[in-house]
């Protein structure tokens, strides 16, 4: 299984942060929980993690993002299909593998986006990895 730290940095210039507390936001400035490490699980599937933190990124059924400490083999949702985007080389996508349709977003005001609310394609859903 092969791992790298990242910070990933979608279209509308905010960095994905995992702060200490949990909660996940966008930010404009990078900083130590900026730093996410992607584990490949399977062949286009990642978890990704708060380098500093810990946790594991995941999205609930009502597709808000949150963390835990579970694992990809303790937890389904903590894995993520990593999609390359093609119209865009230099971007990725990561959606759900539990939710297929639902993706990984931040907002140009720097929220989360819930799931339902996303596509591929959409700015807030377009990530580099820096």
């Amino acid at each position: 299984m092969s791992s790298r730290t990242v910070r990933l940095l979608n279209r509308h210039g905010y960095y994905l942060e995992i702060r200490k507390t949990g909660e996940v936001v966008g930010t404009t400035q990078d900083n130590m929980y900026t730093d996410i490490t992607i584990r490949t699980v399977d062949f286009g599937k990642v978890t990704l993690q708060g380098k500093k933190t810990g946790l594991f990124l995941y999205m609930k059924a009502n597709g808000k993002l949150s963390t835990t400490t579970l694992s990809s083999s303790e937890c389904d949702e903590c894995v993520w299909k990593e999609e390359m985007n093609f119209l865009r080389p230099g971007f990725f996508h990561y959606c759900s593998n539990v939710y297929p349709k639902w993706y990984l977003g931040v907002t140009k005001r720097g929220k989360t986006k819930k799931g339902k609310r996303t596509k591929a394609g959409q700015r807030s859903t377009e990530w580099s990895r820096l």
